[in-house]
């Protein structure tokens, strides 16, 4: 597997992991509806696969790994314009979940690196809403967010496949009941923690005031650790952002042009693809995944210029051959850059039809792309 190859399914199962995680978490404190004895009791049959060291490697290596290719990948996107707003959505999401998160995964592990114990969730219900309000606002915007940013993800890969209409119906219901349930979980559970510490069971209170006592002394290295997480990943994010930018502008200066069959001719930057110089004009053009070489709905037949085009590289080719799509002039316009002159091509899949095309590869051959509005 060649290694952009290689990228692309770590971040895919890396996503996939996180989001394994976050739904046995959210599963989890659903049970808060039945009773804060509950949610605690059914807490190491729910997470069981995660308190092992091989789920805790899995898990945290899928975060870092899904955080760092994510920086990676902006840093080197050429442009915004493949974007469309679920896409841009889910990016800014991402960007939101590590800050919100870090004090949690310090607080949860952290303190148990440290030589303290596991932080129940009576102790941690009674900090979020007792102790300090502010860390409980926090877990339920990265619940949320978390939450939203898998599904966008999920959806752009799942609605690709051939089945995803027999099954979208069963799955839509869950996308929006399990994190309801989850939300009003943790609000039932503590208003139980809450009335247990401020009277309702004193032995109970005594425990958790000497816990979060404890932790608080264990946990005292924990600030450091995180302010210094933040500047890490601040500067990270900015260094993403500025070769983005220096990308961006560097092209500004260096034109190209594409034309297409049966409709304008566009001047654009040179070194973009050909989806993304389709996208900044409002040219309609398919493509389902965004962009990403996974579909095969943006392909088009090089008219003219095809030496003008960067090489076929082994993402492209390998989603051509798989749907069939292998003459010499067949070039997937996400993949395509257009490193100078012009280049004129023939769209091969209507806009409007993309998800089927996608589901259903050789549908299309390219006498309906003709037939679609060029602008």
């Amino acid at each position: 597997m060649k290694a952009a190859g290689l990228v692309v399914t770590i971040r895919l199962i890396g996503g996939m992991v996180l989001m394994l995680f976050v739904t046995c978490h959210l599963a989890n404190l659903a049970l808060g509806l039945v009773s804060l004895d509950v949610l605690e009791a059914w807490r190491p049959r729910v997470l069981a696969a995660w308190q092992t060291y091989p789920g805790l490697a899995l898990l945290y290596g899928a975060l870092a790994s899904h955080l760092v290719l994510g920086l990676v990948a902006l840093a080197k996107r050429r442009s915004t314009a493949s974007f469309r707003a679920t896409d841009v959505a889910q990016l800014a999401l991402g960007l939101l979940i590590p800050p919100l998160l870090v004090l949690h995964v310090l607080g949860m592990r952290g303190t148990v690196a440290l030589g303290g114990s596991h932080v129940s969730y009576g102790l941690a219900l009674v900090i979020y809403w007792k102790l300090v309000p502010f860390y409980g606002l926090k877990q339920v915007l990265v619940v949320v967010i978390a939450w939203i940013h898998g599904c966008l993800g999920l959806y752009g890969w799942l609605r690709l496949r051939s089945w995803w209409p027999a099954i979208a119906g069963f799955l839509y219901p869950v996308a929006f009941a399990l994190p309801i349930l989850a939300l009003l979980g943790f609000v039932e559970a503590g208003k139980q923690a809450i009335a247990r510490y401020d009277g309702g069971d004193p032995v109970w209170a005594k425990a958790i005031e000497t816990a979060a006592i404890r932790m608080g002394e264990v946990g005292a290295p924990l600030a450091g650790w995180e302010n210094g997480f933040l500047i890490a990943y601040g500067a990270a994010l900015v260094v993403a952002l500025a070769a983005f930018a220096g990308r961006v502008v560097s092209r500004r200066r260096q034109r190209a042009q594409v034309g297409y069959v049966g409709g304008p001719t566009i001047t654009a930057a040179r070194g973009l693809s050909i989806l993304e110089i389709s996208r900044q004009s409002d040219i309609p053009h398919a493509s389902a995944c965004s962009g990403r070489g996974r579909c095969g709905t943006c392909r088009v037949r090089v008219v003219d210029g095809l030496a003008l085009l960067s090489p076929i590289a082994a993402r492209e080719a390998q989603t051509l051959k798989r749907i069939g799509a292998t003459g010499p002039d067949i070039r997937l316009a996400c993949q395509a850059l257009v490193t100078g002159g012009l280049v004129t091509v023939e769209r091969l899949v209507p806009a409007e039809a993309e998800e089927e095309a996608a589901r259903h590869p050789g549908l299309f051959d390219g006498a309906a792309a003709a037939a679609a509005p060029a602008a």
